[in-house]
């Protein structure tokens, strides 16, 4: 999509598409995802899809390899710092992550996106990719929730208390 007028007009033509679709019952949808245009099934006919379906993934099914707990820890880290060292992920998550790292650079969702040049050494820096935007369904990293509400809402969820790394916790 181009800037300016056409980019409206193309965002306006998808709306009324989108319109058009749901009064007429049609069980599909143009969504914006990472940047792009997709087609997608509306959510209301998941279960259908799935039964028609069962080993076809649908956009709110669970992924195929699921992520550990220390994966999605480095995961936020990465997406909520970057760009960011390795050394630095593992200074906040008190231990390493290369393995994790690895993993996560295997799937797709992170990348090498530099290196810290006035560092000795300089050290990769690593930040998120479109896959990463695909697989949890943003259309831009905008759309991550706040740091704080997010640690919030895990602390609600867990009964633990929580702290946001670099902060006081008082």
């Amino acid at each position: 999509v181009g800037k300016g007028t056409r980019q409206e007009a193309v965002r306006a033509a998808i709306d009324e598409l989108n319109v058009f679709y749901l009064d007429s019952g049609r069980a599909f949808e143009i969504a914006e995802i990472s940047g792009c245009f997709q087609l997608l099934s509306r959510q209301e006919y998941i279960e259908h899809i799935r039964r028609i379906h069962p080993r076809r993934e649908t956009r709110d099914s669970e992924p195929t390899v699921r992520l550990s707990q220390s994966a999605l820890e480095t995961l936020a880290i990465i997406a909520y710092r970057q760009p960011v060292t390795r050394a630095d992920i593992e200074r906040i998550r008190g231990v390493g992550c290369d393995a994790v790292l690895r993993l996560l650079m295997e799937r797709g969702t992170v990348a090498a996106v530099g290196k810290k040049l006035e560092v000795v050494g300089q050290p990769r820096l690593y930040g998120t990719t479109v896959a990463f935007l695909a697989e949890f369904g943003l259309g831009s990293l905008d759309e991550l929730p706040l740091r704080e509400d997010f640690i919030r809402q895990l602390a609600e969820t867990d009964g633990q208390a929580a702290s946001i790394p670099g902060q006081d916790p008082n």
